[in-house]
């Protein structure tokens, strides 16, 4: 089994962190080497590491720029910052999530009572991709009681993956549906998925004793996660 990469000391080393070797580029040679590390196998994990370049390249470069920048436009970079500072804490968040699961070291959370629509306009906002572009629908009940970080973890790669796969101009659904039962959540787009982009609703799912089904063609996909209703 291969050693993991100390990529602390790698950054710190003066030869990678010299007068000539900027944040960005450190950033993605640190992205470059933990792809290059992850076997075949690993190609959820690898495609996880992949999605913290944007993030990481706009925090690296805002983080060079900032201390220069007229005071009018600091607020802004500042946003800005902190909205990619965020989503790349979604992505750790995913790839800790799904070591965990592979490794049978997760055991189900406190169930959290959760406002539908705050829940999905949230998942929405997190991906990188205007608001408008993905339809957001919560029918039934407003509230259920759900495991909230597991499962945004689990909609967020699919929604991810979806984006990777549509075209600029397809529209997305994302939708919940409420009833005693539970809740069933529904991502649909006109771009074909692969197994492998539903590895973490699946394990979700599982781990909830609830349901992860995708019918996937080449021209359209729709995911379903179902989740039983919490006491």
């Amino acid at each position: 089994m291969r050693a993991v990469p100390h990529y602390g000391t790698r950054v710190a080393s003066p030869s990678v962190m010299g007068a000539d070797r900027p944040v960005a580029a450190v950033a993605g040679n640190v992205a470059d080497e933990t792809e290059e590390w992850l076997s075949p196998a690993d190609e959820l994990f690898a495609r996880l590491v992949h999605d913290l370049r944007n993030p990481l390249g706009i925090i690296a470069g805002f983080a060079e720029t900032l201390s220069e920048a007229p005071a009018d436009e600091r607020d802004d970079l500042v946003e800005r910052l902190r909205v990619n500072v965020q989503r790349a804490l979604h992505v750790v968040e995913e790839l800790s999530l799904l070591a965990d699961l592979r490794a049978g070291r997760v055991e189900p959370a406190a169930l959290d009572e959760c406002d539908l629509a705050s829940l999905l306009a949230g998942i929405a906002a997190a991906v990188e991709r205007r608001p408008a572009d993905i339809r957001i629908d919560a029918a039934g009940s407003p509230c259920a009681r759900l495991p909230r970080t597991h499962l945004t973890c689990a909609l967020r790669t699919v929604l991810r993956s979806v984006l990777h796969q549509a075209r600029p101009d397809d529209r997305i659904e994302l939708s919940a549906t409420a009833t005693p039962a539970g809740v069933t959540f529904r991502i649909a787009v006109a771009a074909p998925l692969s197994d492998l982009d539903v590895e973490l609703p699946r394990a979700v799912a599982t781990l909830y004793a609830g349901r992860c089904d995708a019918d996937s063609h080449r021209a359209s996909t729709a995911v379903t996660l179902s989740i039983p209703a919490g006491d």
